[in-house]
């Protein structure tokens, strides 16, 4: 056993730590909810075993509407090694032509296949999934959609169905875009004063007093007058169906129905892109701006006029226009909520995922989290997303025990850590740790609770080896080493834990390796062709928890 000596003297040792058989399992999280969109917005899932399987386990992943969403992989397969370590599986929906609205679809995990007999055949939870449709949208969803993507000519298209658009006036084919929606938006329109775009009545667009949402991205260059961005009303009169925009002077949002007006309270200034949103429904108009609700919150309103006019954009019949730019308008005939209002206004509206929380100890050779010890705990964001709010709260029922919220230490990989002292806790089985991530945005979520008992620890510690070998041969001029299986209660005199007998010695007995070695440092030669004695006294040699030593504790060695 000559590595020994190297262990001793360079490398701390190893020590793995089995635990009890536990039955198979397989989480995943989350399993529901997860959205994905026809323009390709992605979402993803954690996928890990819940306990150590004796062979490799191989789950198939498929994707039960292949029209719908795709995997970013087909398998994953966990190791008797990395069987607690999540794989991050990516869903990315799918375009189609087809007026299908949103779809649920499935993310199907099949049935695992291993040599373990516990894992073999055991078939996890499937993900559930809804890919948001992009194009045209059945009655009751979007009903016009102008992303003014031409950059030339005089129509803007409808990517929601037939409603196109003509420009009126000498509308401007712009590079202007928000920054929120990148390159995928541009061009924008230029509207100067005299220009608009107008789409013919239809009914999908007569929305009279239905439940209804229309969105706008506008710059304006000026605040001056009536500034109308999208409105609705009989045809050549002013008894309006719908009309919003901004006020003048304050550039207030505000919203026109019949012929009775209501304005918001939130400033539109000029000079920079703002997405604005109008909600109708209960007889009543919500208002947002780049997402936030206007602190007016809720506005009376009802009724609406005679709808057989167009579609104004940038114009109403009073001859009131629009200066400013206009990007990527939006008519529903359903009330968005929060949430999706400032999704479209390119907020970060998703929170972190924590994949997994996990806990490890290294103070004891069975595995057992001890009291009166450190229990190091991690959390792992399914993204890997750094730079996140990471806490904990750890409590216990039966004995009234809280620690928290505390912070967790960023590993700079997505993964969080914390160091529990469990010095002074009772012994109990029911303590919970439950992480929470928040990102810069204030999205926050919770993952799932960890449980997890304390004990005493009751372990003797035991001698592993020893340098020389037990009954080898060794040099004059060397240390001797103890090996321990954990650490020792290093407050203990080492002189008095260990003695060398059978010739001269000349040297010092030192703790090393986090108290888990014990070292004599020799000063001077053995003696040649002796034999020595090397004695633990069992009554010394004892854990940091005051078990005493256990086993052999005598051995020898000699000179050459």
């Amino acid at each position: 056993m000559r590595g020994i000596l190297a262990a001793i003297f360079s490398v701390a040792l190893a020590i793995t730590v089995c635990g009890s058989a536990m039955a198979a399992e397989v989480e995943v999280s989350p399993s529901q909810g997860l959205m994905t969109t026809e323009e390709g917005r992605e979402a993803q899932f954690a996928i890990k075993l819940g306990s150590q399987p004796t062979s490799s386990v191989t789950i198939q992943i498929s994707v039960s509407d292949t029209t719908e969403g795709t995997t970013s992989v087909a398998s994953v397969t966990f190791g008797t090694d990395d069987w607690d370590t999540p794989q991050i599986v990516t869903i990315k929906g799918v375009d189609d032509a087809e007026e299908d609205g949103d779809v649920a679809y499935s993310v199907v995990t099949h049935p695992a296949v291993s040599d373990d007999p516990d894992y073999s055949g055991f078939d996890a939870q499937d993900v559930s999934v809804t890919n948001y449709d992009d194009e045209t949208f059945v009655p009751g969803r979007l009903e016009g959609y102008w992303r003014f993507e031409e950059g030339v000519g005089s129509s803007a298209s409808d990517s929601s169905g037939t409603n196109n658009g003509t420009l009126v006036g000498t509308p401007q084919w712009a590079t202007e875009t928000p920054a929120s929606l990148g390159a995928r938006s541009a061009p924008s329109l230029l509207l100067e004063g005299d220009d608009y775009v107008t789409v013919p009545d239809s009914q999908a667009l007569d929305l009279g007093t239905s439940p209804h949402t229309v969105t706008a991205w506008v710059k304006l260059t000026s605040t001056s007058g009536i500034l109308p961005i999208v409105s609705k009303s009989a045809d050549g009169a002013v008894d309006y169906s719908y009309r919003i925009g901004v006020t003048a002077g304050d550039a207030r949002v505000a919203s026109y129905n019949g012929t009775t007006a209501v304005g918001g309270s939130t400033v539109v200034s000029a000079g920079e892109w703002h997405f604005l949103a109008w909600v109708y429904y209960n007889n009543a108009v919500y208002f947002a701006v780049d997402g936030q609700p206007d602190t007016s919150a809720r506005v009376a309103q009802t009724g609406g006029g005679a709808n057989d006019g167009a579609v104004l954009i940038g114009g109403d019949e009073d001859g009131n226009r629009l200066t400013g730019y206009v990007d990527n308008v939006r008519i529903y005939r359903r009330p968005l909520m929060l949430k999706e209002v400032q999704m479209l206004a390119g907020m970060d509206v998703y929170p972190p995922q924590v994949a997994q929380v996990d806990s490890s100890v290294g103070n004891d050779s069975d595995g057992t989290y001890l009291v009166d010890s450190t229990v190091a705990l991690t959390a792992t964001d399914a993204k890997g997303e750094t730079g996140l709010n990471a806490s904990l709260t750890i409590t216990s029922a039966s004995t009234g025990y809280t620690l928290g919220p505390v912070a967790m230490t960023d590993g700079g990989d997505g993964t969080y850590s914390y160091s529990w002292d469990t010095t002074g806790r009772s012994v109990a089985d029911d303590y919970e740790v439950e992480v929470n991530l928040t990102d810069a945005a204030g999205n926050e979520s919770a993952g799932p609770a960890l449980r997890l008992s304390l004990a005493t620890d009751n372990t003797s510690p035991t001698v592993l080896a020893t340098s020389p070998d037990d009954g080898g041969f060794a040099p004059r001029r060397m240390n001797v080493g103890v090996v321990f299986s954990e650490a020792m209660d290093s407050s203990v005199d080492p002189a008095t834990v260990a003695q060398l007998t059978g010739g001269t010695t000349t040297g010092t007995w030192h703790w090393a390796v986090d108290d888990s070695v014990l070292v004599f440092r020799c000063t001077g030669n053995l003696d040649a062709a002796t034999t020595y004695s090397l004695e633990i006294d069992t009554t010394k040699a004892r854990d940091q928890a005051g078990n005493q030593l256990t086993g052999k504790n005598t051995f020898s060695f000699t000179t050459h």
